[in-house]
This record gives structure tokens, C-alpha cells and sequence, in this order.
């Protein structure tokens, strides 16, 4: 997939954040907003996920590659986008279990 922002930021963003990337929850309750633009991520609502490694795997894997340009993942009170959301995926080890579903 081409990288939709740049592709040294993930791997800058895993190095200064570990504290943030190894506390972060995969198992946690997610809602995920897509959009070409985060006010059309907005309008059109948010996709409910039981996990937020099933709201990642589905937004780089399934989801149309422009309606990143506007997503926003929710958990709880955090909100991530941008480079984040990449920096999540391709950094992190998704857990198998949102492969499977």
C-alpha cells in the first residue's frame, strides 16, 4: 500500500513514543471515522469495532486508501490520525485475532 504520509514518520513516531505504543490497547472498544476529508469522516459516522486492532486491520486493509486521508480512530477519550494511525499499524504487531475476523 502507498504510504499516505511520510514514510519515515512511523518509524520516528514508534521510537520517540515506546511509553505510548507498548501501554496502547488493542483489546480495547474502538470507533473508527473515515472520510476523504475528517469533516466527511465526521458526517458520515463513526464504524463501531469490538477492538481497535479489527478498526485498523479494517482501515488499512479494506477500507478505500482516500478515506484515510480523513480517519480518526476514538478510544475512550483518545483520539488518533495521521501518521498515529499508520505508525499503529505498521509499527505494532496487530494481534492475530483481528486477522482471523
Amino acid at each position: 500500500m502507498r504510504a499516505l504520509f511520510n514514510p519515515n514518520f512511523p518509524l520516528q513516531f514508534a521510537r520517540t513514543n515506546r511509553v505510548f505504543m507498548s501501554n496502547f490497547d488493542f483489546h480495547a472498544p474502538a470507533e473508527l471515522y473515515l472520510g476523504s476529508t475528517w469533516q466527511t469522516a465526521r458526517a458520515q459516522g463513526a464504524r463501531n469495532f469490538r477492538t481497535a486492532a479489527q478498526a485498523l486491520r479494517f482501515a488499512f486493509e479494506e477500507a478505500a486508501p482516500v478515506s484515510l486521508h480523513g480517519a480518526n480512530l476514538v478510544i475512550g477519550a483518545s483520539s488518533f490520525s495521521g501518521p498515529e494511525l499508520e505508525g499503529l499499524y505498521r509499527n505494532l504487531d496487530v494481534p492475530a485475532e483481528s486477522r482471523a475476523n
